[in-house]
């Protein structure tokens, strides 16, 4: 269709992904010699970066029509490649812990707006958790068994 419309032809996609290719991964495809897997992905994001002057902040780049938990995962998943994030999984863990104490010490409270933040607080750590240990959290929560309940 977009071919049809004169808006790009196929060969114009495959020379586009082809020079993205080779421009990322001078390691593969030209003299840049690396250490290890962390070094390439160090490079990698230089040369997206530079790529991208358009975007001023780490954060940018991220589609705002994302559902919440991608969106949180997102964001943590940038973070971490500029090293804000927890050092381990344990840490990770005590965070949804704390997060859930301040949630339930709200709704002692009953402080209906302080209750929501705490909540989305911890959510988006559950959802760190998750990105920590690999876990796509849209797909888990799909594969909740509330959630799979409404397919049968």
């Amino acid at each position: 269709m977009a071919e049809e419309s004169k808006l790009f032809s196929m060969q114009e996609v495959i020379e586009g992904i082809t020079n993205k290719l080779v421009y990322r991964h001078p390691h593969v495809f030209g003299d840049v010699s690396v250490r290890d897997a962390g070094e390439v992905l160090l490079n990698w994001e230089k040369l997206k970066r530079a790529e991208k002057k358009d975007r001023k902040y780490l954060l940018d780049g991220i589609p705002k029509d994302l559902p919440a938990l991608l969106t949180a995962d997102k964001l943590q998943s940038k973070a971490a490649k500029v090293g804000f994030d927890f050092a381990n999984v344990e840490a990770a863990k005590d965070k949804i812990l704390e997060e859930l104490q301040e949630t339930l010490e709200a709704i002692k409270l009953g402080e209906e707006e302080k209750i929501e933040e705490e909540m989305g607080d911890l959510l988006f750590s559950v959802v760190n958790f998750a990105r920590l240990k690999h876990i796509n959290p849209e797909i888990a929560l799909l594969k909740s068994d509330a959630v799979r309940y409404l397919d049968s």
